[in-house]
């Protein structure tokens, strides 16, 4: 009986992402239409239609990495996994990479492909090996190990730096920190880390002009006072202030007829919000947690130091773009440009989640605990 047990995945983590991803789309069917007549497109369901796609290929993803051999595959191939995402976040800053509202983020194959999202799950990786490996893992604690880990890491931030992708490097130094800690990195290398890091915010702030824009203008100071950006997020309040309890009802929000900027994507939650109301907003909070909480727990009965890693990284990967996004559209920090997990619009985001999901689910079939 325990064998047929821990040949299963865990049931409570596989059902918060299917409704997760399922109630997203929905709310991408609602939240889109609009804007979608509004592009250059001109027809209201033609992020729908894409989104669906998504959606079919991202189950695929998912049940790929559920079924793949994880150690003679995920484990075995992390170096060339890492490498390869290395070498896509170099090919975005030549004339293969696709610029879209000043950022280079993209390549067009055939799809626009955003090497950023994958770099996330491949650091992830890098780093749970790293710290995971017989031969590596006692001097990965120290400074030299410290260094082995950051410069690769910092190579691949340094690309998307160049994007510029902001929001995807604070995601990156958050996940980046947890994992040195579920490492067991010794406590006096985190100074040098978190030096490091504010070092690296500070530049971003006086390198990258949107950053300071962004930031002047949740503060309410300078030319910034009236932006886009604070438009954005009084809009966002407002569709979250119009749901109440109960929600306006699916379909008949007034903040996505063109008042809300990215209503399908980083800001679904509001719509989300304004439709379905503070119950619909707990009801989906609550199943993100309930992702996390297996998630972590996945973490702490894998059956081997890699796999606990890297089960504690995704799902602090998702954890963390699930705050964020959050804060951002309750106003709680300035706007940022993170996606919601599994909700926004977007291929390689919900791509890139599902895998994450599938490897979670591939990690939990072998964990050493009674699933419920």
């Amino acid at each position: 009986m325990a064998d047929i047990r821990k040949r299963q995945p865990d049931f409570w983590l596989l059902l918060s992402v299917i409704l997760l991803v399922l109630i997203g789309t929905v709310m991408v069917c609602s939240a889109s239409p609009a804007a979608a007549k509004n592009s250059k497109e001109g027809n209201s369901y033609t992020f729908i239609i894409k989104q669906l796609v998504f959606v079919a290929l991202g189950f695929a993803t998912m049940a790929v990495a559920y079924f793949i051999n994880f150690e003679k595959v995920i484990k075995k191939f992390t170096i060339l996994f890492f490498s390869i995402t290395l070498v896509l976040l170099g090919l975005v800053l030549t004339p293969l990479g696709v610029e879209t509202n000043g950022a280079q983020r993209w390549l067009n194959v055939g799809f626009d492909l955003q090497p950023s999202e994958f770099f996330k799950t491949c650091m992830i990786l890098f780093i749970a090996y790293m710290f995971s490996h017989p031969k590596i893992k006692e001097r990965a604690r120290g400074l030299g190990g410290l260094l082995l880990i950051i410069a690769p890491v910092a190579a691949g931030m340094v690309l998307i730096f160049l994007q510029p992708h902001v929001s995807c490097l604070i995601i990156l130094g958050i996940v980046m920190v947890a994992m040195m800690v579920f490492g067991r990195l010794k406590i006096y290398m985190f100074g040098l880390l978190g030096g490091g890091i504010a070092g690296a915010g500070l530049a971003a702030y006086a390198l990258v002009p949107h950053v300071q824009k962004r930031i002047n203008s949740f503060l309410g100071s300078g030319n910034e006072a009236n932006s886009s950006d604070k438009w954005q997020a009084t809009q966002s309040l407002y569709a979250i202030g119009s749901g109440g309890l109960f929600g306006v009802g699916l379909g008949k929000s007034m903040q996505k007829q063109l008042y809300l900027p990215e209503p399908y994507n980083d800001f679904i939650f509001a719509i989300l919000a304004e439709e379905l109301g503070f119950v619909g907003c707990v009801v989906v909070i609550l199943l993100f947690m309930l992702l996390v909480w297996r998630g972590y727990k996945t973490a702490m009965y894998a059956k081997d130091a890699y796999s606990a890693l890297v089960a504690a990284g995704l799902t602090t990967l998702i954890a963390t773009q699930f705050v964020l996004n959050i804060a951002v559209v309750t106003n709680i920090l300035p706007v940022t440009g993170v996606s919601l997990p599994f909700f926004s619009y977007g291929g390689t985001s919900l791509m890139t989640m599902m895998l994450n999901a599938g490897l979670l689910l591939n990690i939990s079939r072998d964990a050493d605990y009674i699933k419920f």
